[in-house]
């Protein structure tokens, strides 16, 4: 379809929101949450974020997030949420579009774990960018020397256009989105924030937000090569970009009309349950004891099931060392107790044993297994680092926590409450890097010992 049948389209629907949205604003704004996810969601997976919609379902309500995944993408999603909200709050008409703004988006949106690449975080580019499109052909971006002049440029003939009325809102939007993005003014999130800028220009409009799938990736970013790198028409994009406006409106019109389009119940039963964890992070510092029961069926659950699978995958390597030994530590209170154990069995009759002696548990108490404490390898006097194999379970009052040292392997499970035990994939995390770990060091030391060989005299 012509990219003017579907402004016309699009006009007419956006006459027909208008004269209906007054009494359907219940509907608007269930809506809108849906359109917030999507956007949040769909606009961090095209740029390779690894969180599931579950995963920012959980981010957007605020909820304390225990994830293996990088706290960049988690910190990204929540900061890109909070510009979304900014977007879709800004007043009707009112949108006035400077370089400093840009870059205060792009602060919201990134986040590094290293303080020196903070530091081009909402600063523009440094250093010339370029992509590899899918012809795996290179397309170099404008040099960081005109970035400035242009974004000011850019910048100054929006303002013109929305003054003067004579564009049409979409193609104003996906105007600028093209513009934006060929001159990709940031190190990184110039998709994000470009995306986010023409969703402001919509929005200012009444329009609903323009929300590329993932799964519309390889169109989409072929689009943007064929007009940036080998002369095609821009109106191929503007058509695209059109389209989803007009997606977006059929649904909000469907909406209207009664048709199912938002999962009213789902999402109210999946808020319901946020707001449940929410409320249990809340009330941590109401509670100053751990509750021996809760504790007890961890022990006979998901505690077990794991001590027995780091068991059997352990018992794969002690071959290699001389008198293996695995330790359990109960710590709390000031008090640490540990046993030498051989099996997941004695492990958890040992810690069933501690826990029903102890006269109360406050605040906090920490399990930890230790596996080959300051065992030597086989053939190996002297090993040049030390195994780290350790789990540990800090136990508080209405949460828990799981951690791992497995050498350089670490991460965390953080803030996870009583009722939800760790997930197939984390428990399959868990043994996994273990395995891995111990096989590379012995490896190491092996490899190691190969390069110097003990010679006689």
């Amino acid at each position: 379809m012509r990219f003017e049948n579907l402004l016309n389209l699009i006009d007419a629907n956006h006459q027909r929101i208008a004269e209906l949205k007054s009494e359907k604003k219940q509907t608007l704004e269930k809506l809108k949450y849906t359109f917030q996810l999507e956007w949040n969601y769909h606009s961090n997976k095209i740029e390779g974020g690894p969180l599931t919609i579950e995963d920012t379902k959980k981010v957007m309500a605020g909820v304390l997030f225990e994830s293996t995944i990088d706290k960049k993408y988690i910190e990204e999603m929540r900061g890109h949420n909070e510009l979304v909200e900014e977007v879709f709050n800004t007043p009707p008409k009112q949108l006035e579009l400077k370089p400093k703004r840009i870059k205060e988006m792009h602060k919201k949106i990134m986040h590094e774990n290293n303080s020196a690449r903070m530091n081009e975080v909402g600063q523009w580019k440094s250093q010339d960018n370029y992509v590899i499109n899918y012809r795996k052909e290179k397309f170099k971006f404008l040099s960081v020397d005109f970035v400035d002049d242009e974004i000011k440029h850019i910048c100054k003939e929006l303002a013109f256009d929305l003054e003067s009325e004579i564009v049409h809102p979409v193609e104003l939007a996906a105007k600028f989105f093209l513009d934006f993005i060929e001159i990709h003014p940031f190190y990184d999130g110039n998709g994000r924030v470009g995306r986010a800028l023409s969703n402001l220009i919509l929005i200012n409009y009444g329009f609903p937000p323009c929300i590329i799938k993932s799964n519309e990736k390889e169109n989409y970013f072929q689009l943007l090569a064929d007009i940036q790198s080998y002369g095609s028409n821009e109106e191929l994009f503007f058509c695209f970009f059109a389209e989803k406006v007009l997606n977006a409106q059929e649904e909000i019109l469907k909406a209207f009309d009664g048709e199912v389009f938002v999962a009213v119940d789902d999402n109210f039963t999946n808020r319901l349950e946020l707001l449940n964890e929410k409320l249990h992070n809340l009330t941590k510092a109401d509670k100053e004891t751990i509750d021996k029961p809760i504790v007890n069926k961890l022990l006979d659950g998901w505690l077990l099931s794991l001590s027995k699978q780091l068991f059997n995958t352990v018992k794969l390597f002690e071959q290699f060392f001389e008198e293996p030994s695995h330790f359990v530590t109960l710590s709390h209170e000031g008090t640490e107790k540990e046993s030498r154990v051989a099996d997941y069995l004695q492990l958890i009759k040992w810690l069933q044993n501690e826990i029903q002696s102890a006269n109360e548990l406050r605040k906090s108490a920490r399990v930890t297994i230790d596996f080959f404490r300051n065992t030597q390898l086989k053939k190996v006097p002297k090993a040049s680092s030390q195994l780290m194999c350790v789990i540990s379970v800090e136990l508080f009052p209405t949460h828990y926590v799981i951690a791992t040292n497995f050498n350089e392997n670490n991460f965390t499970f953080d803030n996870r409450i009583y009722e939800k035990a760790p997930t197939k994939e984390e428990v399959s995390t868990i043994i996994n890097t273990c395995k891995l770990n111990v096989l590379e060091y012995i490896e190491k030391q092996y490899t190691e010992l190969n390069a110097h060989p003990k010679t006689s005299n």
